[in-house]
């Protein structure tokens, strides 16, 4: 499994004109993937989490690609995820229901939006959701677990501690190197 990361990961940052880096710490994030991918049982979110430009998309993108038929998995952007529910709050269960669901950058779309009236926190219900139903869930955000805390509450924040399974991504902005 960790082979079929890394060749995905290098087809991707590939494709996308950069220089592919093969070292250690790659290869011990794709080593981390694999891990997750097989431990289900006691972690089923991974949250990717560091700096800008740090290859947490491009890395969600590899695990994806190398592990799962397309039709069992969906993929948002968090503020298109928000943006969508005040013209169907629907879509935050019929999201949450896929077996597996990327949710790239998290912590961009707005906390609450009104729908008629009514309050709606979209991206709280949806990890309510997961982690009620033990769904697998790859997150990525640029924010700590204190800074989802004070975003999404602190009940949230407590299950991310126990569903979370992380990976964090250190180092300078990759486009910055490349440019």
């Amino acid at each position: 499994m960790e082979k079929q990361i890394l060749k995905s990961w290098r087809l991707i940052v590939e494709m996308q004109n950069r220089k592919w880096v093969l070292n250690e710490n790659v290869r011990q994030e794709a080593r981390k993937k694999a891990e997750w991918i097989y431990q289900l049982d006691s972690q089923w979110v991974a949250l990717l989490s560091g700096d800008v430009g740090t290859g947490k998309t491009t890395l969600m993108n590899a695990v994806i690609k190398a592990t799962t038929p397309r039709k069992i998995w969906h993929r948002e952007f968090s503020a298109d995820f928000s943006l969508s529910v005040l013209k169907d709050p629907e879509i935050i269960l019929r999201v949450a229901e896929q077996p597996l669901v990327a949710m790239d950058d998290v912590g961009r779309e707005a906390t609450e939006v009104y729908f008629y009236g009514n309050l709606l926190t979209p991206m709280a219900d949806f990890l309510e959701y997961r982690y009620r139903e033990k769904k697998k869930t790859i997150l990525t955000t640029n924010l700590s677990l204190k800074e989802f805390g004070e975003k999404y509450g602190e009940r949230v924040k407590s299950r991310m501690k126990e569903m979370v399974f992380p990976v964090i991504f250190l180092g300078e902005d990759f486009r910055r190197i490349c440019s």
